[in-house]
């Protein structure tokens, strides 16, 4: 009876320890998709500033014309 409680117990600890390396990798999996959307976040506001220069930039460029236009 005692070698298997013994066995019971042994075979617990092993599944307990894979419980908690599944559970690690689980975690370090949603802290490497946390980060990957920071970088696409970040990525976007790039992007966005980008474009946002670039219409400025076409803007401008239209009222020079149209300055020149008119004089």
């Amino acid at each position: 009876m005692e070698k298997k409680i013994d066995t019971f117990l042994e075979g617990f600890g092993n599944f307990k320890i894979d419980i908690d390396q599944r559970l690690s990798n689980i975690e370090n999996d949603i802290s490497k998709i946390k980060e990957d959307i920071r970088e696409i976040k970040d990525d976007n506001k790039r992007s966005n500033n980008i474009a946002n220069l670039a219409l400025n930039h076409a803007a401008q460029n239209r009222l020079d014309i149209a300055d020149l236009k008119n004089s």
